[in-house]
């Protein structure tokens, strides 16, 4: 792999490391509801303008924006507005690798072999250790969301898999036409009258934060992943995302000064070996032999 790649790759890392750092900044200013439907608005317009949509059936576009559009993002923020700490809300969403292999064997008939067996019950007991620690601060209502948020990320994935599409970007931009209309209805209806969502949406923080998560981690960062499993073995791409939980960790300390308790970091510790597991088996297996 160049240097230039695996310096973009660990650039990705970052930018969605730092994404859960953003999210709480912007909703220091927005509701989750509206920020949610702004991030898609920049993600959708203007790409869809200039990216074709992508050789898949409208009922696919529409299924995977409503998993990883509406359902996963909706929670995901509204987690993290609820009480999860952004640092550890960056490590608990990489559940969706859990998720992912227990839908797989669900439905498209997967195997589960050794090492998914052993990733789902390292994600479990490290989710258990950070939810007792989340239960102590009064915020397993907000950790309870990241792990939903997950468990639709896990779902989006496959359909995302049986989309069989190579131009990802175009795929992120299209199936984000999905969720505005709803998320903008539910917005008005729970977050208040249109005059104060109308306020919030100017605000310029919440802009700068819906700009971060539109261009930065939907259309840049799902770009350069996407090219990168092309030119690439999923193999030697996959284990870049470790780094995403290790980024948000950072983040969230160098901005916002959280701090984590010992109870959460062996909650990361299981968390982070359920991801390895999962990782690096393709890669471990030439290491041994």
């Amino acid at each position: 792999m160049k240097t230039s790649d695996i310096l973009l790759l660990i650039m990705v890392a970052a930018i969605w490391g730092a994404n859960f750092t953003v999210i709480r900044l912007g909703l220091d200013v927005t509701p989750p509801i509206l920020l949610t439907a702004m991030r898609f608005i920049i993600t959708a317009f203007p790409a869809v303008f200039f990216l074709p949509r992508p050789t898949v059936g409208w009922k696919m576009i529409v299924a995977i924006g409503l998993t990883l559009g509406l359902l996963m993002s909706l929670s995901q923020f509204a987690g993290i507005y609820l009480g999860a700490a952004p640092g550890i809300s960056s490590v608990a969403l990489q559940m969706q690798v859990v998720f992912t292999a227990i839908f797989a064997h669900i439905f498209l008939k997967e195997r589960l072999g050794w090492r998914d067996l052993l990733a789902i019950a390292l994600g479990v007991v490290g989710m258990l250790f950070i939810g007792w620690d989340a239960l102590g601060k009064g915020s397993l209502v907000g950790l309870g969301l990241m792990i939903f948020a997950a468990m639709w990320w896990g779902a989006g994935n496959i359909l995302v898999s049986r989309a069989q599409t190579n131009n990802v970007v175009a795929l992120m931009a299209w199936m984000s036409l999905v969720p505005i209309i709803p998320l903008f209805a539910l917005s008005v209806w729970i977050e208040g009258p249109m005059t104060r969502t109308l306020f919030a949406l100017i605000h310029p923080k919440a802009v700068m934060a819906a700009l971060s998560l539109g261009l930065g981690v939907m259309i840049i960062g799902y770009g350069i992943w996407g090219h990168m499993l092309q030119k690439y073995d999923t193999g030697k791409v996959a284990p870049f995302s470790l780094l995403v939980p290790a980024f948000g960790l950072f983040f969230a300390h160098l901005i916002l000064g959280e701090k984590i308790s010992q109870t959460q970091i062996i909650g990361v510790v299981f968390i982070v070996g359920a991801l390895l597991t999962r990782a690096l088996p393709s890669e471990f297996g030439k290491v041994v032999s």
